[in-house]
């Protein structure tokens, strides 16, 4: 049998189905829970309201976990001298492709495009963390390594800004920024040595680096914008693009003075 229910939620229809709840928002469902069983034609149902605020964050960790241990099982038991990039930003860029999918064929704005992002940043800033440690030192000094966090700041700022504008097609494009440098790493290994130069030991280079980095990566989606709205012959997108660039501008000078 089939039951389900059309009900009003702040003024809004919402249709209810067993084992198929109304996502309110990111932390409210509602799921029907039982009817008026007692009229051969029901004159209401009983709606369960669940909140769950952490939901998200709890799936993304059984997820990191799953991944995690694919990663551990293909890595082997030597570890130490080769982190295996190229499973990472395999992972990563298999996360980044099914959320700007899920993004692009959803006609708001998809909550598992937004998950399957995060889980693909998420996956790079573990590789970071963990190359940062095996080289005792920031990974910032080759043209392999700025590339790194290029790919890492280009998957933020593609989910900031489907995030606050719903652009549909934004995480198309910044996958596929981000998927170029991290293919391109994988296609042309660098070698790394925990050597500094006296002029790149200074405490100022972190932060130096990682904000050129961010404000690349934010004019870089400002100008896919750009395209965009030349393509389309749209006006609309003036604004999202006027406050990227005063961002990205304003990370740059940042950047510039540390």
């Amino acid at each position: 049998r089939h039951f389900s229910a059309e009900i009003s939620i702040d003024g809004e229809p919402a249709h209810l189905e067993v084992n198929h709840p109304y996502a309110a928002n990111w932390a409210e469902d509602y799921y029907l829970a039982s009817y008026d069983m007692q009229s051969p034609q029901p004159q209401y149902c009983i709606v369960q309201i669940v909140r769950e605020p952490l939901k998200h964050l709890m799936l993304l960790g059984i997820v990191m976990m799953l991944c995690g241990s694919c990663l551990l099982f293909l890595a082997g038991p030597d570890r130490r001298e080769n982190l295996h990039f190229e499973w990472f930003a395999i992972s990563a860029i298999v996360f980044w492709l099914s959320g700007a999918l899920f993004a692009l064929f959803s006609k708001e704005r998809s909550r598992w495009a937004i998950l399957l992002t995060l889980l693909g940043i998420t996956v790079f800033a573990v590789f970071i963390a963990g190359f940062w440690l095996n080289l005792h030192r920031p990974p910032l000094r080759t043209m392999g390594e700025t590339r790194l966090w290029y790919s890492f700041f280009m998957g933020i700022s593609g989910l900031l800004t489907y995030i606050r504008w719903k652009y549909p097609w934004i995480l198309c494009f910044s996958t596929v920024v981000g998927a170029v440098f991290a293919i391109i790493n994988i296609l042309k290994p660098e070698i790394h040595d925990q050597s500094l130069m006296p002029a790149l030991q200074s405490p100022w280079f972190i932060p130096h680096v990682t904000i050129y980095m961010f404000s690349y990566s934010v004019l870089g989606c400002a100008f896919i914008m750009s395209c965009m709205g030349l393509f389309k012959h749209n006006s609309n997108y003036l604004e999202a693009i006027d406050k990227q660039v005063y961002t990205g501008v304003a990370f740059l000078t940042v950047g510039m003075l540390t």
